[in-house]
């Protein structure tokens, strides 16, 4: 590889991909980052078995990203896209995109990732063998997840529960972390999804949710002057805050 901090693959989007607007969902886009980093990590001879020496695994810590207005179809060729950014002794960030052919982003995100020791479920040193090949610089200075207080029912706008299935755990032994996507946003209702797009979104994971546990999905919904909706979204596991979101919404217009 020319530089093997970035890498990038073809892929065709699938009906699967995508929601009622034919757009890649926000939990597909995420997931086709991953996959895309998975790839990159294989490719320089450090993926998922190289991790396992040492009993560990990449996590996901949180999430930023912006997307644009106009978004691919399924159907569509797009290019994925990823840089590994930088890392230092215990964390890791990651830049994802989704592009077309032009090198037109639909999507960028940005990912603070760890590396869990999978029996303690605690954060270890990365070792140096999942990291050199990239050639990364180290980073200095990790930003910081926003910190929102907890959402009760009594101020929320909506909430919703849903059960933790099976399906939901992941290779790691925890709940994907597109699942919480799925759960925060599906509690706003068909109505105002349909009516408006995602352009702009935070995610920071608090704490692990695990199965079968009932989870419940708490939003907040506020408009600016120039009428952008923000939401915070948040989901709780046994009255603790699991995963906490601010979303930036425009009415739709690619209906």
């Amino acid at each position: 590889m020319e530089n093997p901090q970035e890498y990038t693959m073809k892929h065709r989007l699938a009906y699967y991909e995508c929601d009622q607007s034919s757009h890649p969902s926000l939990s597909m886009l995420v997931a086709m980052g991953v996959l895309a980093s998975e790839r990159h990590a294989d490719v320089l001879n450090c993926g998922r078995q190289a991790g396992l020496k040492y009993n560990g695994a990449w996590i996901i810590l949180s999430y930023e990203g912006q997307l644009s207005q106009r978004q691919p179809v399924f159907g569509d060729e797009v290019v994925l896209g990823t840089s590994l950014v930088g890392v230092n002794r215990f964390f890791a960030q990651r830049e994802f995109w989704l592009a077309d052919a032009t090198g037109f982003r639909f999507a960028t995100m940005t990912g603070q990732l760890g590396f869990v020791d999978l029996s303690r479920r605690r954060i270890q040193a990365i070792p140096d063998e999942l990291v050199v090949p990239f050639h990364a610089p180290k980073l200095k200075r990790l930003t910081r997840p926003r910190n929102q207080d907890p959402l009760s029912a009594d101020v929320a706008d909506g909430q919703s529960h849903y059960q933790v299935r099976y399906f939901d755990i992941d290779g790691n032994r925890h709940v994907n972390n597109v699942r919480y996507f799925d759960w925060m946003l599906d509690s706003m209702g068909a109505d105002f999804l349909n009516a408006h797009q995602l352009r702009r979104f935070n995610i920071s994971y608090k704490n692990e949710v695990r199965y079968p546990s009932r989870v419940t999905s708490r939003y907040q919904m506020t408009t600016d002057e120039r009428g952008t909706v923000k939401s915070i979204n948040q989901i709780f596991s046994h009255d603790q805050l699991s995963a906490d979101a601010e979303f930036a919404w425009q009415k739709r217009t690619d209906k």
